[in-house]
């Protein structure tokens, strides 16, 4: 199991240039407003559908529940299957899940970022974003052979969107990944970026000791989901850090140690690496 939770960031608005000719003759501009989460996912090819997909809608309450089982505690005075996240020949072609999670996400699985182009029309016209044709052909690069997952909402839904629980087969059974590639100007920047996340991992094979926590869940229904652990190792993560994702081994989180590594995809450009220097853990 593993979790990544970014800090909520300021809304955007959208206008357009003052530049731009505008008049009663014109026809009115219409905002876009389909919003998106993109989600790189290192599953074996074609092992992903529409069943690796987990509601939790019903539990609304579990990403601050494992928030606050792993921030620091407030000094006390005296007396007092991994979860992360098709047809035959499916396995090739992207496909779209509509109304996943109670209507609120419209979900594009796909074998590469490029090819969620292909199927992004049949995305609902107001969970549909724009596709950015030159990240996505960088994030190809970058995560090569893996699986991309688009969570689609609307703007109307907003508030309740901003969770996903995926289920998948790893294509390394020793490594456990976490997004946390920072893009959210459109672009990838290399180099310290500042960084607000709750990073949670665990395992079914987790060993007691010092740095298990224990989560106390708010919503009664978590029992249904059985990639929820109730002991969990993590940590909450804020200021500058490298660019990257979050790695864990295995073998670390069975013995009850948390050491996760701020890692950089495995595509990354080797003039990229040579300017990273030292490994940076959290």
């Amino acid at each position: 199991m593993g979790m990544i939770a970014p800090e909520p960031r300021q809304g955007r608005t959208q206008s357009t240039a003052s530049g731009a000719d505008f008049g009663w003759d014109k026809p009115a501009v219409v905002a876009k407003s389909g919003n998106a989460m993109l989600f790189a996912v290192p599953a074996k090819v074609g092992t992903m559908d529409a069943g690796s997909l987990i509601a939790v809608s019903d539990i609304p309450g579990f990403m601050k529940d494992l928030k606050k089982a792993v921030a620091p505690r407030p000094p006390q005075r005296r007396g007092g299957m991994r979860g992360g996240l098709l047809s035959a020949d499916s396995k090739s072609m992207p496909i779209v899940v509509h109304g996943f999670d109670k209507g609120t996400y419209d979900v594009v699985i796909a074998p590469s970022a490029a090819s969620i182009a292909m199927v992004i029309a049949q995305v609902s016209e107001a969970k549909r974003p724009t596709v950015n044709d030159q990240l996505y052909s960088e994030l190809d690069s970058l995560y090569p052979g893996w699986t991309f997952v688009l969570f689609c909402f609307s703007e109307q839904d907003a508030e309740q969107a901003g969770c996903a629980l995926i289920k998948y087969e790893p294509q390394r059974e020793d490594l456990l990944y976490l997004p946390g590639l920072d893009g959210h100007a459109g672009v990838i920047e290399w180099g310290a970026v500042d960084i607000a996340h709750t990073v949670v991992v665990s395992s079914d094979q987790l060993k007691d000791g010092p740095n298990v926590n224990q989560v106390v869940y708010s919503d009664q229904d978590v029992a249904k989901h059985p990639y929820l652990f109730t002991r969990v190792l993590g940590k909450v993560v804020s200021g500058r850090a490298p660019q990257g994702d979050f790695l864990c081994q295995i073998a670390d989180i069975r013995k009850g140690e948390f050491r996760c590594k701020r890692a950089l995809p495995p595509g990354t450009p080797a003039s990229v690496k040579l300017e990273r220097g030292e490994p940076h853990y959290i």
